[in-house]
């Protein structure tokens, strides 16, 4: 007989007079008839099916070889990405190849999936034997739910959340199980196939010579004050050179702020004659490696309540760290120190360890603003403040710079040819490194004349500053020396369209607290005035601005303007071209070394010069060391450490899929652990129910057809549709002495009943 306190599971079937064949039929009420079983012994032996044991308390070896294994490769994923474990070099004659080997990976990463998954069946299954087996019984509507939870229809089903809703704690397992089993197998392909990036080469390069050595301190490579002094007499007297003479200069004037003037005339040239905005790049001569000038402008603000001066903003990386990284690596190969020439792609980088082991490049700024002349207008000329997002406006209250009219300045205008002059402004609070003006020609209008010769007067503030920058060269790909500020600096100078302070980026940064004094003085360098002969024998001074300024003009009536800007906007085409050309000039000049004794150099076993240390310009030439050898004894050195990239396939965890993949597969450990130790103390304090029984929908048919009826399945024939029958709870419990049944439990207090007993066999 069935347990008094359960209700029969399954209708009786019976014999209807006009069929063979049985059919469902409910009686009105509840009644019950007894199991087949208990009218006779014979009943047992007509199925070939021998009594089984539901219930046992022993250690389930094979459930835990299943949770180790997952959870150890886990491990073992973990390890190799959290220690960045490189593979091998990216070989583009072997890309094929490598394609097919990465391609391969899904396998294993498939096996372990499989893996994962026959571990959660087994915490699953557990939970579900172990409710079954209870004397409170399990939702009905989550007695099927184990058996999908690789799907995730199962989460859109009725009697999921019906049954849920019954028994929390147990729906809330099956939910997390059925989202774990979709994601499981890409988290651990996503782990165990080796992703291509950059990673880091510790072992290439010996300890000894990963640093780059520089005479000077810090403020002698990246001075806080440009001045003529610095220089030598034989360096200022090279740089009185014509800087667009490529023959004397390139020869004389290799570290004059004006080297590379060459280079921008060319850039400007192209500029104008192509209408591109083609990039700017300097050439360092010795080490055969580049650096890129990186320009962001911002348009001129026409709005009526705020007028606001068009902006440049330029950064470059220096010649000193370009050559340091070129040189660095050329000498290493060259020398074969270390494994560098079996690198396929390296990438050399600057890294500092301290404030002290930085390396610096300048960013300037640009506020330019322009103004009609007209004739007989003596006004005086008024310089824009620099307004920088990195500078708090507040810090720098006080009046404009203002020329007076009484200079003179605007003298001969209107002008047919371009003139540049540079002023500073030498009050305590100036928020400026230099300032600059410019009278150029333009185009004029009226009502009688439609086209005149006027000029415009263009007035510029510079605020120069030093930035830390993480210095990289990739020498198999690029000759271009980058930087994080050359990257992505400009990018958030410019994103923030308003144009507000972001006291963030002084110290995201490392931009110098004060700008950078550029000394008029030093500043008079840069004009590279040379001589022009006219066509009676006359000579005269012509600067190299002018020159740049005056490409820059159309055939009658001269007009200076920018090749990209249409000319709707003359004033403001002017001050983009004008920003543009200083910013550029600046950023040049304060990355040229201000000394030719600047030259790297690094620790050698392989000489005993001044206690090791080789120039790295010219080591075969051992004439070369008595130039750094009497000069270092009383020269303080600025070290650079540098560190070895290498491209290629490796572990790591710096990408958000890896990342991702890192909490799938942590929250799948977690899980398992727990269900583990659970077990575990089950065992110990005797409350274990162990079993595979019920482990597929075959054996659970098979229970419910060896069950009596029930009374509160009426209707269900065809399906279920009310989540109350879902809400139902059911157990198994023993049906006799040799039987189990499935039954629903009665609600109220009372839901004892027999209970299943350990180590004993059923029918």
């Amino acid at each position: 007989m069935a347990d008094s306190f359960t209700q029969p599971f399954l209708t009786h079937k019976h014999e209807d007079d006009t069929s063979r064949h049985s059919v469902d039929s409910y009686e009105p009420g509840s009644y019950h008839v007894p199991h087949p079983a208990s009218k006779g012994d014979h009943h047992h032996r007509q199925g070939s099916e021998k009594p089984k044991i539901a219930l046992h308390r022993k250690l389930p070896k094979r459930e835990l070889i299943v949770h180790a294994t997952s959870i150890g490769i886990i491990g073992i994923l973990f390890w190799l990405n959290g220690a960045q474990i490189y593979s091998r070099d990216f070989d583009l004659e072997k890309d094929n190849t490598q394609n097919q080997q990465l391609k391969g990976g899904q396998l294993p990463a498939k096996l372990h999936e499989l893996l994962m998954l026959a571990s959660l069946s087994y915490v699953v299954f557990y939970h579900m034997r172990k409710l079954l087996l209870g004397r409170n019984g399990i939702p009905f509507g989550l007695v099927s739910a184990p058996y999908m939870t690789n799907s995730p229809s199962m989460l859109a089903k009725t009697s999921f959340w019906a049954g849920s809703r019954r028994h929390w704690p147990f729906g809330a397992l099956l939910g997390l199980v059925c989202i774990l089993s979709v994601v499981l197998g890409p988290s651990s392909a996503i782990l165990m196939i080796p992703s291509l990036s950059w990673f880091d080469d510790a072992s290439t390069i010996p300890a000894r010579s990963s640093k780059i050595y520089l005479p000077g301190r810090k403020e002698d490579l990246w001075p806080s004050v440009f001045n003529a002094s610095r220089m030598s007499n034989t360096t200022a007297r090279n740089c009185r050179i014509n800087p667009l003479d490529v023959g004397s200069f390139t020869k004389y004037g290799l570290a004059c702020p004006t080297m590379g003037y060459m280079e921008i005339y060319e850039w400007l040239l192209s500029r104008i004659l192509t209408d591109s905005k083609n990039a700017l790049v300097f050439r360092e001569l010795f080490s055969n490696t580049q650096r890129q000038v990186e320009i962001a402008t911002l348009p001129r603000n026409h709005s009526s309540t705020a007028k606001k001066p068009a902006e440049a903003y330029m950064t470059v990386a220096t010649e000193l760290a370009t050559r340091s990284l070129g040189a660095y690596y050329n000498y290493m190969r060259r020398q074969n120190r270390g494994g560098l020439e079996h690198v396929a792609f390296p990438r050399l980088r600057t890294t500092a360890h301290s404030a002290d082991s930085l390396v610096y490049q300048p960013v300037v700024h640009v506020n330019c603003q322009a103004d009609l002349y007209d004739h007989g207008d003596k006004s005086a000329v008024k310089f824009p403040s620099v307004q920088s997002r990195w500078v708090d406006d507040g810090a720098y209250e006080q009046d404009p710079f203002i020329l007076e009219a009484d200079t003179g300045i605007l003298d001969g205008s209107p002008v047919t040819e371009p003139q540049f002059s540079w002023y500073k402004d030498t009050r305590e609070k100036a928020s400026s490194s230099l300032l600059a003006l410019a009278i150029v020609p333009v185009k004029g209008s009226n009502d009688t004349n439609p086209e005149y010769q006027s000029s415009a007067t263009v007035a510029c503030s510079i605020d120069a500053r030093w930035a830390a920058s993480d210095a990289s060269y990739q020498p198999a790909n690029s000759s271009i020396v980058s930087s994080n500020v050359s990257d992505a600096l400009l990018h958030h100078l410019v994103d923030n369209e308003d144009r507000t302070y972001s006291p963030s980026l002084q110290a995201q940064y490392g931009l110098s607290e004060k700008p950078i004094d550029l000394q008029l003085d030093w500043a008079a360098i840069l004009n590279g005035n040379q001589s022009e002969h006219g066509g009676n024998g006359t000579a005269t001074k012509k600067s190299a601005f002018a020159i740049f300024l005056g490409l820059n003009s159309s055939n009658n009536v001269k007009a200076s303007q920018d090749p990209s800007t249409t000319m709707l906007d003359q004033l403001g085409a002017i001050e983009k071209a004008v920003s543009v050309l200083l910013g550029v000039v600046i950023a040049n000049g304060i990355s040229r070394p201000a000394s030719w004794i600047q030259m790297p150099m690094i620790l050698d076993n392989s000489t005993t010069t001044h206690d090791g240390l080789v120039p790295l310009l010219f080591p075969t030439q051992p004439e070369e060391t008595e130039f750094f050898g009497p000069t270092l004894d009383n020269v303080p050195l600025y070290v650079v450490s540098l560190k070895l990239d290498r491209y290629g396939y490796g572990y790591s965890f710096r990408n958000t899929a890896s990342r991702l993949a890192m909490v799938v597969l942590s929250l799948y450990a977690g899980v398992v652990c727990t269900h583990v130790v659970y077990i575990l103390a089950s065992i110990t304090t005797k409350r274990y129910a162990g079993g595979s029984c019920w482990h597929n929908v075959g054996d659970l048919v098979a229970l419910a057809v060896n069950s009596p009826p029930t009374d509160k399945l009426y209707g269900t024939s065809a399906g279920i549709a009310e989540s109350g029958t879902w809400r139902h709870m059911v157990r198994v419990h023993p049906s006799g002495d040799e039987h189990l049944e499935l039954s629903f439990v009665r609600d109220g207090p009372e839901r004892a009943g027999s209970e299943i007993q350990v180590n004993k066999r059923y029918y």
